[in-house]
């Protein structure tokens, strides 16, 4: 099962903060957003994001589907977040469009469910999870953005990407299209992993290696979630940071 703690900051440089998570213990599901914008746009979209899909694992989570074998029960979820994801997707894209004042504004997603002796991972967009096993930090989402785009291609280097001016264009958002296509996987979790969701207020000013250090460090999730926002706003803060750790035991 998992045990999870999340932590959100501001940062150090804007007024506001448009990052959004939560975390339901008893239904074994983390959520984050990260919103975009501009001021309130942006906390629109990632609230309503977070907040209906708590309200589905909250009050429509099918219990039948714990009766179903390991592998129907793990694609019957993930079609069911697929579906959830896709209908928060057009609420947003609805209320901007309905709305001069939120024309825009969209969010990044991240989704980690408890299903048995599997989670089910779903993100959209540039913020990320990550798996730390045994000593190792991996990425296990793969940025939807521009950068992304053209490290997969072969046109633009690591280092040509690290120094981009583009590196915040994600390429595929909640609420910026009328329809928006999810990336799910099934994970295998083994004792002792830990899995990370956060925004790009993190990783963009805290280094992998240094993830893995302080994560490395032990503690409580709540622990450890509040040492990787410290971590970021001593590197700058330049952004909203969010962090959810959750631990796996069997």
């Amino acid at each position: 099962m998992l045990r999870m703690a999340g932590h959100t900051d501001t940062g150090q440089k804007r007024d506001g903060n448009e990052d959004r998570f939560g975390v339901l213990p008893e239904e074994g599901v983390a959520l984050l957003a990260d919103g975009m914008g501009g001021r309130l746009h942006g906390e629109v979209a990632s609230s309503m994001a977070v907040d209906l899909l708590t309200e589905g694992f909250k009050t429509a989570w099918p219990a039948s589907m714990i009766r179903l074998p390991t592998d129907d029960r793990n694609f019957a979820v993930m079609n069911l977040v697929d579906a959830w994801v896709r209908d928060v997707n057009r609420a947003v894209f609805s209320k901007a469009a309905e709305n001069e004042r939120y024309n825009g504004m969209g969010t990044t997603l991240l989704i980690l469910v408890e299903v048995g002796t599997s989670l089910i991972r779903c993100h959209v967009g540039d913020s990320r999870i990550y798996r730390y096993r045994m000593g190792s930090l991996t990425q296990i989402t793969r940025d939807h953005s521009w950068v992304q785009a053209q490290l997969d291609s072969g046109a633009m280097t690591s280092v040509e990407a690290a120094k981009s001016a583009r590196q915040n264009v994600i390429t595929r958002a909640i609420g910026s299209a009328l329809d928006v296509k999810p990336e799910l996987a099934i994970e295998s979790p083994q004792e002792g992993d830990t899995y990370l969701l956060c925004s790009d207020g993190l990783t963009d000013m805290v280094s992998d290696s240094e993830i893995g250090r302080l994560l490395s460090e032990g503690g409580t999730p709540d622990a450890r979630a509040r040492r990787l926002v410290d971590a970021a706003n001593a590197g700058g803060g330049k952004d909203n940071i969010t962090v959810v750790v959750a631990d796996w035991h069997a």
